[in-house]
């Protein structure tokens, strides 16, 4: 017996769902702002284009777990916590 799966239109907030609840990440998040495109190989194997200013990120997982981030989108998601960053990731 196959569940039907939940289509969520792109116009769903989920934060009005009752049952939501607010998250935040475990570890940290260690990013540059890129001065000319590059590409980086994900975790997943996937290779994904960035832009100039597009951010280079590895988030807590480790050396493997790359991506990139467009300017407007890291700048108004992660606040600037270098002053706790002691040179670990994880």
């Amino acid at each position: 017996m196959t569940k039907a799966v939940m289509k969520i239109s792109d116009d769903v907030d989920v934060s009005y769902m009752p049952e939501a609840r607010a998250y935040t990440k475990r570890g940290a998040t260690v990013a540059v702002k890129m001065d000319r495109p590059f590409s980086v190989t994900t975790q997943y194997g996937v290779v994904i284009q960035g832009d100039a200013g597009d951010y280079l990120c590895q988030g807590p997982v480790g050396p493997k777990d790359k991506y990139p981030c467009k300017a407007s989108v890291f700048e108004n998601t992660y606040l600037d916590s270098s002053i706790l960053y002691d040179g670990n990731v994880g």
